[in-house]
């Protein structure tokens, strides 16, 4: 038996309306089960998921059976875009597929190395952007481009829509005049109880915070370094406390830096 991988294309609309969540295209139990998945990744990771929204998801053609979590990164995608998270142009070109955890990571899914030669010999060329452990599979197909990722933010922050370099100046000179503002000092300079003092973090936050620094096992020297970057993302998004998704950005960063 040869290796099979269908092609499968993810559609995905919002409209105003009874908050709803519909998946077609002859979908299985177990995709499904993506909507709860999805729903809860994107909210664990800090991220707007459009709850006033109708969202239609289809897959098609309806016809290839679909089964395992390969469509939860991709319908994740879909979603972030049309509701104006992601710059939807900068998804051309690339190609997802990962299950989703239920906090965001991505785990591998059964068919990588066959999906990869399926594009090869359709002599389609596409970045395709899978877990660790699916892109190594993949990439054993020669010229094959991959883009590997560890958690949804690790894609997500790959297409957010861009600035202007002014922009980012203007911004970044705000968001530092804020900290003087409210502390007297940059948030880098601030140390002990003056961190907590000034974090200004919601109940939400402080939550997954310690979640994520006991399954990281982080020292209190490495969440108060965390707390810091949090805090300064949440200024330069002129936000007046420190939330759940500046906190998720912030424990990215740390990871990336831990992994290099």
């Amino acid at each position: 038996m040869g290796l099979q991988a269908p092609a499968v294309t993810v559609d995905l609309h919002l409209t105003n309306g009874l908050s709803s969540f519909t998946l077609v295209g002859l979908a299985n139990v177990e995709v499904k089960e993506a909507r709860d998945r999805v729903r809860s990744a994107l909210q664990n990771a800090g991220l707007e998921f459009p709850h006033i929204k109708r969202i239609t998801v289809n897959l098609a053609s309806a016809d290839p059976p679909k089964d395992s979590g390969r469509f939860d990164l991709t319908i994740a995608m879909g979603k972030l875009a049309a509701s104006g998270q992601v710059d939807e142009a900068q998804l051309a070109g690339f190609e997802f597929a990962g299950e989703l955890s239920l906090s965001g990571e991505l785990h591998p899914v059964r068919g990588a190395l066959a999906m990869s030669l399926a594009l090869r010999q359709l002599k389609v060329r596409t970045k395709l952007v899978r877990s660790s452990s699916s892109a190594d599979e993949a990439a054993l197909v020669h010229d094959a481009h991959i883009y590997r990722a560890r958690h949804l933010l690790d894609v997500v922050q790959q297409f957010l829509p861009g600035e202007s370099t002014e922009a980012i100046r203007l911004r970044s000179s705000a968001a530092r005049e804020r900290a003087l503002a409210r502390q007297g000092c940059t948030n880098q300079a601030l140390q002990g109880q003056a961190i907590d003092a000034h974090m200004g973090l919601d109940s939400t936050a402080i939550t997954f915070l310690n979640k994520v620094a006991t399954q990281l096992g982080w020292s209190g020297r490495s969440t108060h370094r965390t707390l810091k970057v949090a805090r300064t993302i949440a200024d330069l998004a002129g936000s007046a406390s420190t939330q759940t998704a500046h906190v998720a950005e912030a424990v990215q960063y740390r990871r990336a830096l831990q992994a290099t």
